[in-house]
């Protein structure tokens, strides 16, 4: 079988841009000559990651089934359609593409690294709409030689269903032209080290009221902020007065920030409701108060209500919107973000990760580009977290 049967697909609208080579009937090699390296596909590894793949959801699959393209579990017209998605959205990414590519990481709204190459998406508003001319070109750091400028042909191959996938659904019309990359050359340090320079750079020699960063500009991914944002609904609640604005204020700077601040001052924003509710509480609790209660039940539910540690506060009001924080608990919880799903144990994670970049020192807790660093997740949960406490105090809405 030709190794291009299943492949050719990957890099078929760049087969002009692209050196395509088959190595023998099993390995098919893609060179992008501006870059000098290369990857490798092989048929045998493909058909090992589609027939694991399938097997996730359920479909009975075996190196044979999946080259006949026959399944008699499930009803689908079109395999050899889906196939190509499969290999051009989740291939890269696989082990078995790693095992043939060992020098090949994929970053996923960031970019790749290839050996001694890496390229990265650059989102530098107003980047995208203005001329390469007022950016930094071409510099050095170190040995290692940074280009910005538009994608190269192995960079569109690659992310092209990334990309695709970001943007599906929107009334614009996106494609690579509107779309920089950094390029790095002759590495011989660590990536994340020189995209950390590279922003500082950008930054000094340019000029724009918004700071460098590197991801793409549409990722819908981790909630990450891009140009458009979806708006089911326009709920007229918000055009009231709001009974509290400060925690508004909280928020309205958190999303200017960086991730780290963005976390501090939504946890603000959160803060911000901590004696609110517990006022409330108290008079709901006197008002409704039981007079056959016991003393010690009184006591426990006062102790509740009236101490002074600031994770019981937290609590409280969690206990408030426990029905609306319910999809923010298990998302958390499917993204190993807490332990269990209960509203306190939900509680204490995230006040233990509102203190760990309050107090601490370690390196790990500074917001790295590349690392698997959970601080965008958290970020994310910190965000609507804020959100659900903003609708339900200050403008008495259910969480959108």
């Amino acid at each position: 079988m030709e190794a291009s049967y299943l492949i050719k697909n990957i890099v078929y609208s760049y087969r002009d841009k692209l050196e395509i080579k088959e190595l023998d009937l099993d390995t098919l090699e893609v060179r992008d000559a501006r870059m000098m390296k290369s990857i490798v596909f092989k048929t045998n590894s493909l058909l090992d990651f589609l027939v694991e793949f399938l097997k996730k959801y359920g479909v009975k699959a075996s190196r044979d089934t999946v080259l006949a393209y026959s399944f008699k579990d499930i009803k689908v017209t079109d395999w050899k359609e889906i196939y190509n998605e499969l290999i051009r959205s989740e291939y890269v990414k696989s082990t078995q593409f790693n095992k043939d590519n060992p020098s090949f990481k994929w970053f996923n709204d960031k970019g790749f690294q290839l050996g001694s190459y890496a390229e990265f998406f650059l989102h530098y508003e107003p980047i995208n709409y203005v001329s390469l001319t007022n950016l930094v070109r071409s510099f050095n750091i170190g040995l290692t030689q940074v280009n910005i400028g538009r994608p190269s042909n192995m960079f569109k191959a690659i992310k092209d269903s990334y990309l695709r996938q970001q943007i599906d659904g929107y009334e614009h019309e996106i494609g690579w032209n509107n779309i920089t990359t950094v390029r790095l050359e002759n590495i011989t340090t660590d990536c994340e080290n020189l995209l950390q320079q590279v922003l500082y750079i950008i930054s000094k020699y340019t000029h724009s009221n918004v700071y460098p960063s590197i991801k793409c500009p549409f990722t819908k991914s981790e909630n990450s902020d891009g140009y458009y944002k979806k708006v089911s609904n326009k709920n007229r609640g918000y055009l009231k007065k709001a009974k509290y604005i400060e925690p508004i204020m909280y928020y309205n700077l958190a999303k200017s920030e960086n991730t780290t601040g963005k976390i501090l001052n939504f946890y603000k924003a959160v803060e911000f409701f901590y004696e609110i509710n517990r006022d409330e509480e108290l008079i709901s609790f006197i008002q409704n108060f039981e007079h056959g209660l016991s003393p010690s039940d009184l006591k426990l539910q006062l102790k509740r209500l009236l101490g002074d540690k600031e994770i019981g506060k937290l609590i409280l009001v969690f206990k408030r919107i426990e029905k609306e924080l319910n999809l923010v608990i298990n998302e958390a919880f499917e993204n190993k973000l807490i332990q269990n799903k209960t509203v306190e144990s939900f509680a204490n994670c995230f006040y233990r990760k509102r203190n760990e970049l309050v107090h601490h020192r370690e390196k790990k807790q500074i917001f790295r580009i590349l690392s698997s660093n959970d601080l965008t997740l958290w970020a994310s949960v910190f965000e609507r977290v804020a959100e659900i406490c903003i609708n339900d105090f200050c403008f008495d809405l259910q969480s959108i």
